[in-house]
């Protein structure tokens, strides 16, 4: 790094937590803003947790909440907001500045997040030692024929963490009601200075119901000024739901984080399209006198999937739709006070288009099972989880892939090797491995790519054009091989520079040259990031560990 002397001022350093390398969970980048009177300020940009197979990173977070002054939230979904309560057991105390729609979805999902923690500890924290066993014993393996493999210390720290973690919740009940105290709503569009000096602005987006877009402004106190924005979940522009209100336009922005789910692919289906098949699905089924599991999540999908079957009944079909999804409801009742009250965040829907009086709602998990076993075809079920890793979903796999009665439809954009997308790619009477159990699948399965709420390229190409004097754009939140086409894409016409950080990654940003941060400056802050790095290092890549460069040419 430079010396103070020559450095220009203010200085943004983002160290990407999660959200980056070859992942599409866990996004959340922290920010190190340091001003020319020795001022410094950590500020928070999501708080995600991360699922699936890198579950076991939630066991043995980097960060301790103490070292974070603010959070600033893009918008509610697990992904983005699931360790809120694991930095506040670590010592947050400051504010969480959070759309209000945001604010009221966030409270009940993270309750529903300790409840699984207090309640089934056990089996989160041993799914993660088991992925852990396995990276272990990889890289001992290789380690043992190469001799090339840096120490084990900081992978034999995070089992041992993990060992101790087997009946500790990360968080409990307790932490999430001390986390609702710390949010503070903030109103789209305004500019509202958080930390002397720092202001932020949140535009609303058509991701999911109070998803924002976040831009933070840094003034010094020599008077030059530093813009950083993080689009979040880009929305589509075809939204079923809602409006694109908002000019995005800034002069002020120099560097956006842009999330680059899709890569530069063309949508496989319009949501014109999804619509149409899923309509011809349910009218099939009807005369087939066959049941539809729409696969849908708790929030935006299960909310369009829900309009849908309102609209449904008014065109004059009805079939009995039964919705087993204790989250869709709660927070449905969110969806259908904004719409009622405050309708800037919507299209217009018409009369009562969340409404659920003619739909049978599951409450109990006993008459969740009754309804598995028992229910009367044709009907349509609407429940959550569509990547199949967790929840009552589980249930109708365990009970109907292995009927002929039944139609799986998977509503939007799920993760390659998630559960769901192997059942999708099996075909008709073969044997699909999920994680601990086997089927052999005679059911139909469905997958309606239109419903995804994700935009795709053109949507991140009018992100990147919003902002005209940004000088770096950074990728996250995709994987890599579609990060790195739309990298290629976006050179066509930006000629500033384009990153694509790996996971604990950070960048010096200021007026200068970006400078890339190492391994030292960053534990000059954070202690114990670096083990962290080896674990994950090997867990992503399994040549990370060679002291070479020529060790990784059979990668």
């Amino acid at each position: 790094m430079q010396s103070d002397a020559s450095r220009s001022f203010p200085i943004v350093e983002p160290f990407f937590v999660g959200g980056v390398g070859d992942e599409v969970t866990a996004s959340s980048a922290i920010l190190r803003i340091s001003t020319s009177d020795g001022r410094i300020a950590q500020i928070m940009i999501d708080a995600g947790a991360a699922q699936g197979d890198d579950e076991f990173r939630n066991f043995d977070y980097p960060i301790t909440g103490s070292e974070i002054d603010a959070i600033v939230l893009t918008h509610a979904h697990y992904d983005h907001i699931g360790d809120l309560a694991l930095l506040h057991k670590s010592g947050f105390t400051g504010n969480i500045y959070v759309t209000d729609v945001a604010k009221k979805i966030s409270y009940p999902m993270l309750v529903d997040a300790a409840s699984i923690q207090e309640h089934h500890p056990g089996d989160v924290a041993k799914r993660s030692r088991k992925i852990m066993r396995e990276t272990t014993n990889r890289i001992t393996q290789k380690r043992l024929l190469t001799k090339k493999y840096s120490d084990m210390k900081g992978l034999d720290s995070a089992i041992s963490q993990l060992e101790a973690a087997e009946y500790e919740p990360l968080y409990t009940q307790e932490d999430v009601e001390a986390v609702k105290e710390l949010l503070r709503t903030v109103k789209p569009a305004k500019y509202v200075e958080i930390i002397e000096g720092i202001k932020i602005r949140m535009l609303p987006t058509t991701h999911q119901n109070g998803a924002v877009r976040v831009e933070v402004h840094v003034k010094d106190p020599n008077g030059s000024k530093y813009g950083i924005a993080f689009s979040g979940d880009i929305g589509p522009s075809n939204s079923l739901l809602y409006e694109q209100m908002y000019d995005y336009r800034n002069e002020d922005i120099d560097c956006l984080v842009l999330e680059s789910l899709h890569g530069v692919n063309d949508p496989v289906e319009t949501l014109e399209t999804s619509i149409k098949r899923l309509y011809e699905i349910i009218r099939k089924a009807k005369r087939q006198k066959k049941h539809v599991v729409l696969m849908g999540f708790s929030l935006d999908r299960n909310a369009q999937l829900i309009y849908l079957m309102n609209c449904l009944r008014k065109k004059g079909i009805c079939i009995d739709v039964v919705i087993d999804s204790p989250l869709t409801m709660t927070e449905l009742g969110i969806y259908q006070t904004t719409y009622a009250t405050d309708k800037h965040w919507f299209k217009d829907l018409g009369y009562d288009p969340f409404g659920t009086d003619d739909f049978k709602v599951i409450k109990s998990y006993r008459e969740h099972v009754e309804s598995v076993l028992h229910g009367d075809a044709p009907r349509v079920i609407i429940t959550a989880s569509a990547n199949g890793n967790g929840g009552r979903v589980i249930d109708y796999f365990d009970n109907c892939l292995q009927r002929d009665d039944y139609i799986f439809v998977v509503c939007g954009w799920v993760g390659p090797d998630t559960p769901s997308r192997l059942i999708l790619e099996c075909d008709y009477g073969k044997k699909v491995d999920l994680p601990d159990r086997t089927y052999v699948k005679r059911c139909k399965t469905y997958w309606l790519h239109g419903f995804s709420s994700h935009g795709y390229y053109p949507e991140m190409e009018a992100a990147v054009k919003d902002y005209p004097n940004a000088k770096t754009v950074i990728l996250n939140h995709a994987r890599t091989e579609d990060k790195i086409a739309v990298g290629e894409k976006l050179q066509e016409f930006f000629d500033g520079e384009i990153l694509m950080p790996e996971i604990y990654d950070a960048y010096e940003l200021s007026a200068d040259p970006t400078v890339i941060l190492d391994e030292d400056s960053i534990l000059l802050d954070f202690d114990g990031v670096i083990d962290r790095r080896i674990v994950l290092s090997e867990y992503d890549r399994e040549f990370a560990f060679c002291e070479d460069d020529d060790a990784t040419d059979d990668d």
